[in-house]
């Protein structure tokens, strides 16, 4: 009986109307992400290829120098692009970028790990962006009225009547909708694929597919919570379209509420110092060097009040050396005090955010791509 309700399910769902623009949706959506990714890809081989060129060039330049040192220090951190642009493409940290010892300090990540996670992927349209957005979307749109039709019309009461279990009917409902998003994410996925193999993008290999069919697997459960909600709220009422509403508001709270409010949670928590807090910071600790180093100045000549630009060099050169390097040293601290702080509050934005099903999947698809914050 299960099988036959499935069946029955299936055929009504594949001929509907809003199956046809579902799937209208998301071959076009993949499509562009398959255009997108490619370019991309290519423009990030680009980059990489001129930053290593002008890298080894000052390389040689150091050496030649006899600077060889100096030169190893001063060699930037460049990192090839990631191999997975089509699933995860972090445009904060699109690499290779000139790296100062922490990637937290870029502008872009501060902005990243303060803005909303979900709206703040729309500048790379990826498999990620897609399955998030649009296809929970669809997800919605095509259970909303699940079982809020069939109570409306008086048919699932009639199954009831005829000693239908009632696990059944939604089992199948719920597996049938489920089938549906597979054909559709497959095929989107599949077509997508297809456009970055065009675009010569390395795809069609073990570890690639392989990563794909991990996101598939992920996509499909994410799309069949939404699913499994959407056949719930459709179970409360007779009316599709307060269905529908109770939905969408769910949805908002879930995509773009919930992750605010988890990072504006965060901020309060574990708050960090503002730039203009940092600069009064580092000028307290720089006026309390000075001022050591001056009561610890050398003697010269029986005066410690001597123009210090005309002294050779000797012991004053060397007590100025000294506190120099300790006012860089207080710079250096204080800016890893502010990358641990900014890091902790990130997390703990992200642990509190996890707790909506939008971002649980984004941060589990994210570790796919092995470019996690």
């Amino acid at each position: 009986m299960l099988f036959t309700l499935l069946t029955k399910e299936l055929q009504i769902s594949l001929r509907s109307v809003r199956f046809v623009i579902a799937m209208a949706v998301v071959l076009l959506g993949f499509s562009v992400s398959g255009i997108v990714g490619s370019a991309s890809y290519h423009n990030q081989w680009n980059e990489y290829r001129q930053r290593k060129a002008e890298a080894d060039g000052e390389l040689l330049s150091l050496m030649d120098q006899g600077l060889n040192e100096v030169a190893f220090v001063m060699q930037p951190l460049l990192h090839p692009p990631t191999p997975y642009p089509f699933i995860r493409d972090l445009s904060a940290t699109r690499l290779p970028e000139k790296l100062p010892l922490n990637v937290v300090r870029h502008e872009d990540m501060e902005k990243a790990m303060r803005a909303n996670p979900l709206l703040y992927m729309t500048d790379s349209f990826t498999w990620q962006f897609i399955i998030a957005t649009l296809c929970g979307f669809l997800a919605i749109v095509l259970s909303y009225d699940a079982l809020a039709e069939e109570r409306r019309k008086g048919t699932i009461s009639l199954m009831f009547a005829n000693g239908l279990a009632r696990w059944k009917p939604i089992a199948a409902k719920l597996l049938a909708l489920t089938l549906i998003n597979a054909v559709l994410v497959a095929t989107g996925m599949l077509l997508s694929l297809l456009i970055l193999a065009i675009g010569e993008v390395p795809v069609l290999n073990a570890d690639t597919i392989g990563t794909a069919a991990i996101f598939f697997v992920l996509a499909l459960i994410y799309l069949g919570f939404i699913t499994a909600l959407g056949i719930f709220v459709s179970s409360l009422t007779r009316v599709p379209s307060i269905a529908l509403t109770a939905l969408l508001f769910i949805w908002v709270t879930m995509a773009i509420i919930f992750p605010s409010a988890a990072q504006v949670a965060a901020s309060a928590a574990k708050s960090i110092p503002t730039p203009d807090e940092r600069i009064r910071e580092y000028r307290s600790v720089l006026g309390e060097i000075i001022q050591q180093g001056d009561s610890t100045r050398p003697v010269v000549d029986g005066s410690s009040a001597v123009d210090y630009g005309r002294i050779p060099f000797g012991p004053v050169e060397i007590h100025v050396a000294d506190y120099s390097l300790d006012a860089h040293e207080a710079e250096r601290r204080l800016q890893e005090q502010y990358d641990r702080q900014l890091f902790e509050q990130a997390e703990f934005g992200i642990a509190l955010a996890c707790w909506s099903p939008v971002e649980l999947f984004r941060e589990s698809t994210a570790k796919l791509s092995h470019t996690g914050i």
